[in-house]
């Protein structure tokens, strides 16, 4: 369909009108409702369907709708399972276009989501998730707790996320510069274990993430840990152990 040109002056009252869409949109996506249920970490979570049961009839409302496309999915082999299955950690980037009907102003916004899975289905937990937190960031939707952790997968064994190396590398030694992080993180570490009952494992799992500009998957563990001379790493590590413990 062909675009028909408009002034400056409409261009601005449209991205107005939008945001004020928007902004009375957000208002009302006071908090969702938790249906689903974790039952290996035993916990109620906001399932994708609770999050579009609720802001569907919101965007209706305001004559507003979302085009969701996928840009592009990455797939990384991780060590097998506890049980010797293989499995994968599944990254999506996928776009997201928030277009007013009424007016036809849009706005490109863009999400990532992983999902770990020893069979076909990393792509849609991947998915799925991208999905929820997109919906959840953008409208600012109150949950009531942290991202949630993996459950179980379909073979009943725990996933870990220990990413297997393409080759042997040779033992390093811990950078005189990063082992003051080192210590901090390792204390914090063991404060997050006693309060959680967790191992060291799954705790560096859940405070592993992206690296700001390349969205590359970053993973610690208890070895890596005490060698790794990457001091963003450290930070975003040590940051994320603070929050678990609630500093």
């Amino acid at each position: 369909m062909q675009e028909v040109p408009i002034s400056q002056e409409e261009a601005l009252r449209n991205a107005a009108k939008f945001g004020e869409k928007l902004s009375r949109l957000i208002g009302k996506a006071a908090y969702v409702k938790k249906s689903g249920y974790n039952s290996y970490h035993k916990y109620n979570y906001a399932t994708e369907g609770d999050f579009l049961a609720l802001v569907k009839p919101l965007l209706d409302s305001e004559k507003l709708a979302v085009v969701a496309s996928q840009e592009s999915v990455t797939r990384e082999e991780l060590e097998p399972t506890k049980g010797g299955r293989r499995q994968w950690l599944t990254t999506v980037k996928m776009n997201f276009k928030i277009v007013d009907g009424e007016t036809g102003y849009a706005e490109n916004l863009t999400g990532f989501g992983t999902g770990i899975d020893s069979e076909d289905k990393g792509l849609y937990k991947a998915i799925t998730g991208c999905v929820k937190y997109f919906i959840s960031k953008l409208f600012l939707i109150e949950t009531g707790d942290d991202p949630e952790r993996e459950n179980e997968n379909e073979t009943g064994d725990r996933p870990t996320a220990t990413v297997k190396p393409l080759a042997e590398k040779k033992p390093e030694t811990a950078d005189l510069s990063t082992a003051p992080l080192i210590n901090k993180a390792q204390e914090l570490l063991e404060k997050v274990s006693g309060k959680t009952g967790e191992s060291a494992t799954e705790i560096l799992k859940l405070a592993s993430g992206y690296e700001d500009k390349a969205q590359k998957f970053w993973c610690l563990t208890p070895d890596t840990l005490k060698t790794t001379t990457s001091e963003k790493w450290l930070k975003m590590a040590i940051a994320n152990l603070e929050k678990e413990l609630g500093g």
